[in-house]
């Protein structure tokens, strides 16, 4: 029974590890593309900017 029990905690403790990692994937992940959408929103209104002082 203790074997069990210590085997059971340790997937347990695996399955936990894991989850944070995919976790850390997709939140590095999301940050990555927010960034890039505020980058683009920043360069569309320079632009903008750019067109009006020309006309």
């Amino acid at each position: 029974m203790i074997k069990e029990a210590n085997i059971t905690q340790k997937i347990v403790q695996d399955t936990k590890s894991e989850g944070r990692t995919i976790d850390n994937y997709l939140r590095k992940e999301k940050i990555a593309e927010l960034k890039r959408k505020n980058y683009l929103k920043r360069a569309e209104e320079d632009f903008q900017k750019c067109i009006s002082d020309i006309s």
